[in-house]
């Protein structure tokens, strides 16, 4: 028996009117699809990487992501409002020596160059 491609025989093909062609889409100059505006409904969400989105996939992964957001601000050491560094009760630890006026000291440094009453400034020469 001779099968078309999609195994169907010649004689299993039934002749009928032909249906309406439908709305269809037009495409840009680029070769993409022109919508004009219409919405694409009943959509599966998505499984590849060039899958279309449904909104409800993009509020899922939009929700998701604010709570990532909100829970890496509460672990956060710097508070974005100020600025400020909060160490939360926790040592710093392996902090070099200062480069200039501005760096924070770290517990060697200091008592090497920490001033007694007695003293005059032995850091009359650090610069920025």
């Amino acid at each position: 028996m001779n099968r078309y491609r999609f195994g169907v025989s010649r004689k299993e093909i039934k002749k009928g009117p032909r249906g309406s062609p439908g709305i269809g889409f037009k495409l840009t100059d680029d070769g993409n699809y022109d919508m004009e505006k219409k919405k694409l409904k009943n959509v599966d969400e998505p499984v590849d990487i060039s899958d279309v989105s449904t909104k409800s996939y993009v509020d899922l992964i939009k929700n998701g992501l604010k709570s990532d957001i909100v829970e890496l601000q509460k672990r956060s050491l710097i508070h974005s409002e100020h600025g400020d560094f909060d160490a939360k009760g926790k040592i710093i630890g392996n902090v070099k020596d200062p480069l200039n006026n501005l760096n924070v000291v770290n517990k060697q440094f200091f008592e090497r160059n920490a001033l007694t009453l007695s003293q005059t400034n032995p850091l009359k020469n650090f610069t920025i």
